[in-house]
């Protein structure tokens, strides 16, 4: 009696097993979402790996970002059915923006684009300085009997940003300036120093 017990648990228990592995295999193709994935390549039809990707639900707004890998592929799993926005951009490139990508159940769309050439800002920075240091704004040595007279200005600056150069410039390369200068302005003044 305990062995007729003892099949019939390890029959239940292989019978529940069973169900278990085969419902989570037919499960698996059942998903309530779906996926974008695409290319991403510039005007003249070069990948652009490291491109951001942004997916964005219209009715949500719920966003997804992500980057292509080396090849210039993307892929955005696991989303939502629904009608999505999509938005493709790289330095140097306009951004691209695709409305109204209608996603069902279970789709995989795939959606390229090719960017095309934008125009480069340009941005200077400049920095400048003044240092000033004196006799007020010097600590005094404790063990001088009186404090030297003492003036110094320390004065420079920096500028630097792109240059283009129109006929040798192809877009890709670029050329940069930079120029810095530092003076300093040191007035000596003798002073008389106390002989004991």
């Amino acid at each position: 009696m305990l062995r007729k017990r003892s099949i019939r648990f390890i029959a239940l228990a292989c019978g529940i097993t069973l169900f278990l592995l085969v419902d989570a295999q037919v499960g698996n193709g059942q998903t309530a979402s779906g996926s974008i994935v695409g290319t991403v390549k510039g005007s003249p039809g070069a990948v652009i790996p490291k491109a951001n990707v942004t997916i964005a639900n219209q009715t949500t707004n719920a966003r997804q970002q992500t980057s292509t890998n080396n090849l210039g592929d993307f892929e955005v799993p696991f989303l939502p059915p629904g009608t999505y926005r999509e938005e493709l951009g790289f330095t140097g490139f306009e951004t691209m923006v695709r409305d109204g990508i209608v996603l069902q159940v279970g789709d995989v769309l795939r959606v390229d684009a090719t960017l095309q050439p934008g125009k480069v800002g340009q941005e200077v920075t400049v920095t400048a300085y003044d240092f000033v240091r004196n006799t007020i704004f010097n600590a005094r040595d404790p063990f001088a009997v009186q404090r030297l007279p003492y003036h110094e200005n320390q004065l420079g600056g920096t500028i630097g940003g792109p240059v283009y150069l129109p006929k040798i410039d192809d877009g890709k390369n670029r050329r940069f300036f930079f120029f810095s200068c530092e003076n300093a302005l040191n007035p000596v003044e003798e002073a008389e120093l106390p002989y004991p």
